[in-house]
């Protein structure tokens, strides 16, 4: 049984090459009009509208940036460093509202 498929198989091989050469020396004949010219065509349509090209770009295209955080600790530290520096900004606006209501002046006119 092992003998006879791949028997099949190297048949079935043999001749899907042979199709495949006929049709690629179907697509490399050229034709020409009747004034001389050779006529251009599409030799084939299956990448057409394809993704697979677009998704391998941006795959390399991710692979180029460097990882910043790669560790968890790093992580975890750029977190507090955030944080700590939201809070700084929260206390310097607190303590510049609490100026403005302190100079701000009964103007009726």
């Amino acid at each position: 049984p092992k003998k006879d498929m791949l028997y099949q198989v190297d048949r079935f091989m043999e001749a899907f090459d042979v199709r495949a050469k006929e049709e690629k020396g179907n697509l490399e004949v050229k034709e020409v009009d009747e004034d001389g010219f050779e006529l251009v065509k599409r030799k084939s349509r299956k990448m057409r509208g394809s993704v697979a090209p677009k998704i391998t770009e941006i795959k390399q295209k991710k692979r180029k940036e460097p990882v910043v955080n790669f560790y968890r600790d790093q992580k975890r530290l750029q977190q507090a460093k955030k944080l700590a520096l939201l809070r700084q900004k929260f206390e310097e606006d607190r303590q510049r509202i609490a100026e403005m209501r302190q100079n701000r002046k009964f103007k009726p006119y």
